[in-house]
């Protein structure tokens, strides 16, 4: 049997920005056991290979079958080494960086040791590579290290909050900041607005 998904152009995130367009897709479930005659593999990379990331988005690999955990943490290797770890999220994996990530030229390698949830491995290694470019850089201009990382980190939690990514939010925000209770943050300005309060309030303490 074929299932439809349609989504309208009145769907809206967080910041209230509308679905550029209406958004339509179809699939036929499979069984347990054609899901596992399949090969075991990549499906995607987010970014694609040697595509172009702001320093605030996460790499991620995307799969055909949920991930076992641990296999992930020695089959995956990025170049050049950033602080952060590799986070698996059933059949996701995505590199959630301490740090807004540098500029520059990176790799990632995923050897075929990664495995599925009932050990089957990856058919066959692979990598991909992608561009970090800081796209608000000329707005930098004159700034110190510190301004710079700290605008860096607002747009790191903004980024999370609009693609709903509670976790990578929190581990942001709260590292930093406190916000009042029942707090809504509809656009750039009110998320702005709360941190120039929280800081207000560490200030004063």
């Amino acid at each position: 049997m074929q299932y439809g998904i349609s989504i309208p152009s009145s769907l809206k995130d967080l910041a209230k920005n509308p679905l550029d367009a209406k958004y339509t897709a179809s699939f036929v479930p499979v069984s347990a056991a054609q899901a596992l005659a399949e090969d075991f593999k990549i499906a995607k990379t987010r970014p694609a290979d040697k595509d172009t990331i702001k320093p605030t988005q996460n790499p991620t690999l995307i799969l055909n079958r949920p991930v076992r955990i641990f296999s992930a943490f020695k089959a995956i290797d990025m170049t050049p080494e950033v602080k952060g770890h590799w986070v698996v999220q059933g059949s996701k994996i995505i590199f959630q960086h301490k740090h807004p990530l540098p500029e520059g030229d990176y790799k990632v390698t995923i050897a075929d040791s990664l495995t599925d949830l009932h050990g089957n491995k990856l058919n066959s290694g692979t990598s991909f590579g992608f561009v970090v470019k800081d796209f608000a850089s000329k707005n930098f201009a004159g700034k110190s290290d510190d301004e710079k990382e700290v605008a860096r980190l607002v747009e790191a939690m903004f980024d999370a909050y609009l693609t709903a990514d509670l976790g990578r939010f929190s581990g942001y925000f709260h590292e930093h900041f406190r916000m009042q209770a029942g707090s809504e943050l509809s656009s750039r300005a009110d998320f702005l607005e709360q941190i120039r309060e929280s800081t207000s309030r560490k200030e004063r303490r």
